[in-house]
């Protein structure tokens, strides 16, 4: 399971850094689907990539994409 989840965070922290469609869920849905696309062609199954993201891919992306908008931009001190 480590493999798989570098393999969904890399795509995370290249994918899922706007905040312009946090609250669109069509554009969700397809980077749902580009995640899918680009862990079988790592060799992952999607069964693999669904037990990462504890069953449905899209609402962990869309937890992701909460999480980066609560973060939001980093301040100095």
């Amino acid at each position: 399971m480590p493999e798989i989840s570098k393999c969904i965070q890399a795509w995370v922290d290249v994918n899922i850094t706007s905040q312009a469609h946090e609250e669109d869920k069509v554009q969700m849905v397809q980077e749902a689907d580009d995640l899918k696309t680009h862990a079988l062609a790592e060799g992952f199954t999607l069964e693999e990539l669904r037990d990462a993201c504890n069953g449905d891919i899209l609402a962990f992306l869309m937890d992701r994409q909460n999480a980066n908008k609560n973060m939001g931009p980093a301040k100095d001190d």
